[in-house]
C-alpha cells in the first residue's frame, strides 16, 4: 500500500475517533458507539505499526502506536494490556541494561527503569486474569528478576498455573519456544518444581 493511502487512512481514522471522543466527553456514547471507538482505535494502532518503516514521515510511529494502545487499555481492552506489558517490559530491560553499564548509567535512566517495570507489571497483572501468556510472562519476571526480587518459587508457580489453566502440559516444547526458553535445564527445573509441590499432578 502506498504511503499516501496510509496517510489518508490515518486522517480518516483520526477524524472518526475524534468525533466519538468528543461524544464520550459528554457521556453520550452508546454501547454500539463504544464498540466502534474500540475498533477504530485498534485500526489506528495497527496502522501506526505499519508506518514504523516510514521513518522520515513518521519518526515517532512506535510511540504513537504505544500511546494509542494506552487509550485502548483505558477502555478495558485486555489485548492492549498485554501489548503494553510486553512493550514496557522491553523498554525496562533495555534501560536496566544501560544502567548496569557505568558509562550510560544516571539517575534519570534509573527512574525510567523503575517506571517502566512498574507499569509493565501493572498491565501484566490485568492481562494475566485471562491471558495465559501474560501469566507466563509475569512468572518469568519473578524467575529472572525483571523488576522484582528474584523469586523462582513464585515464578515457577505462575508458570505452572498458566499451563494448568490451559491444560497444555503436552505442549511444553511449543510454550517454551514461544517464551524463548529453549534450555533443557529450565524445563527440568519446572518439572521438578511441579513434582515437588504437586505430587498428584506428576502422573
Amino acid at each position: 500500500m502506498f504511503l499516501w493511502v496510509k496517510k489518508f487512512k490515518e486522517k480518516r481514522l483520526l477524524k472518526k475517533t475524534r468525533s466519538l471522543l468528543e461524544q464520550r466527553k459528554n457521556h453520550q456514547l452508546s454501547a454500539k458507539q463504544s464498540q466502534e471507538e474500540l475498533y477504530l482505535l485498534n485500526q489506528l494502532a495497527n496502522l501506526y505499526g505499519q508506518l514504523q518503516k516510514y521513518h522520515n514521515d513518521y519518526p515517532y510511529a512506535l510511540e504513537m502506536q504505544v500511546n494509542t494502545y494506552r487509550n485502548i487499555a483505558e477502555l478495558g481492552d485486555k489485548n492492549a494490556y498485554f501489548y503494553l506489558a510486553k512493550e514496557l517490559l522491553r523498554h525496562a530491560k533495555a534501560c536496566e541494561q544501560w544502567q548496569n553499564n557505568e558509562v550510560l548509567a544516571n539517575r534519570f535512566n534509573q527512574a525510567w527503569v523503575e517506571q517502566y517495570y512498574a507499569q509493565a507489571h501493572q498491565f501484566l497483572q490485568l492481562a494475566s486474569a485471562e491471558n495465559s501468556d501474560a501469566l507466563r510472562l509475569l512468572g518469568l519476571c519473578y524467575i529472572h528478576g525483571w523488576g522484582f526480587e528474584i523469586d523462582r518459587k513464585k515464578g515457577f508457580s505462575l508458570l505452572i498455573d498458566s499451563i494448568n489453566r490451559d491444560n497444555s502440559w503436552d505442549k511444553l516444547p511449543e510454550i517454551f519456544a514461544k517464551l524463548g526458553l529453549n534450555k533443557p535445564e529450565f524445563l527440568s527445573e519446572l518439572i521438578k518444581f511441579r513434582t515437588a509441590n504437586n505430587p498428584n499432578e506428576a502422573n
